[in-house]
């Protein structure tokens, strides 16, 4: 697998698993994703429903997430259809966390944190998190 470079990371990229919040697991995931012939899970990391944060593909790795973008991009799911569902507060306070440490870690800003749906014809991240996102990452007013 290639490696992604610290200085190549322009982006958080945010997912669903689109499939049931609360008993998908990261090891469905990596089973979903070994299945469909990749070497590993395809995110750097995954919120189970309990808001818990789980590590999936190492950070240090190019991940397989967004086509055209996996190797400027870190690739973060949070379980859950969320066309259907919102995610549990508990998912929303850690996205919100994970998305302020990891952009402050890659000197990044809240334009640079994005939803699947922006590179690719998908409805990943789901409406009702897409919404969350674009809510969030508004700038704010003073």
């Amino acid at each position: 697998m290639a490696t992604l470079k610290p200085g190549n990371v322009a982006r958080i990229i945010v997912h669903h698993s689109a499939s049931d919040r609360d008993t998908t697991t990261p090891a469905d995931i990596y089973r979903w994703h070994r299945d469909r012939g990749w070497r590993d899970i395809g995110y750097q990391y995954i919120i189970t429903g309990d808001g818990a944060l789980h590590f999936g593909r190492p950070e240090t790795m190019t991940g397989a997430h967004t086509k055209g973008h996996n190797r400027t991009s870190i690739g973060i799911c949070v379980t859950g259809n969320f066309e259907k569902s919102k995610p549990t507060p508990k998912q929303w306070k850690m996205l919100c966390l994970f998305l302020e440490r990891t952009m402050q870690k890659y000197n990044l800003e809240r334009a640079n944190v994005h939803y699947h749906q922006e590179f690719s014809a998908t409805a990943c991240c789901g409406k009702n998190l897409i919404s969350m996102v674009e809510d969030w990452r508004a700038p704010k007013s003073s």
